[in-house]
């Protein structure tokens, strides 16, 4: 229970901040395995998926890879109090 980071690099869980800043530093970069990270939430039993880079293409393809989870884009939010909303549930 809880919540998980997955980096966008390989799709592995990121338990340590030094681990994932410096994921997050090589993911501008480098390309990103976006099919790794969906079964990586997916095996880890993700319920609910919040895209933050801009547009809706990823959580678009969440949705679809992951139909019983929760999902949405942080662009959908209009204030930062709304993502808190519906991240509480």
């Amino acid at each position: 229970p809880g919540s998980r980071l997955v980096g966008g690099l390989d799709g592995t869980a990121v338990f340590d901040a030094a681990a994932g800043l410096d994921k997050l530093a090589r993911q501008i970069a480098q390309t990103i395995d976006w099919a790794a990270c969906l079964d990586s939430c997916r095996e880890y039993g993700a319920t609910t998926v919040l895209e933050l880079g801009p547009g809706h293409a990823l959580a678009t393809m969440a949705g679809s890879a992951i139909p019983d989870a929760r999902v949405r884009a942080l662009e959908d939010f209009r204030t930062a109090a709304g993502v808190t909303e519906w991240l509480a549930g």
